[in-house]
């Protein structure tokens, strides 16, 4: 793979990784605004903590789906991408193992 190919591949995957946190911060907002929605509604204390206590768990479920899907898409980003990314700057680092 030639240098400059090893780059515009290493952008696009970035900027798939990004946007696809700008995606999760989106859903994260939504579901913020929604949670907010629901609890001025809440006619109890009790309805107001439940609708927190639903909210907290379902926001920890989506922050670590969110998290081992960027760790992958981080991961194969870096794999494809650091080796040609090696292989291409041998020739200016003759030294280099």
């Amino acid at each position: 793979m030639q240098f400059n190919d090893t780059i515009e591949k290493s952008k696009t995957q970035f900027m798939a990784v990004n946007s696809k946190a700008m995606e999760y911060a989106e859903e994260n907002t939504k579901a913020a605004f929604a949670f907010t929605r629901d609890v001025l509604t809440a006619k109890t204390p009790e309805n107001f903590f439940a609708l927190q206590q639903s909210y907290f768990k379902s926001q920890q479920e989506a922050a670590l789906r969110q998290a081992e899907a960027l760790s992958k898409l981080y991961a194969d980003w870096l794999k494809e991408t650091a080796g040609p990314a090696a292989e291409a700057f041998k020739p200016f680092m003759p030294k280099a193992a």
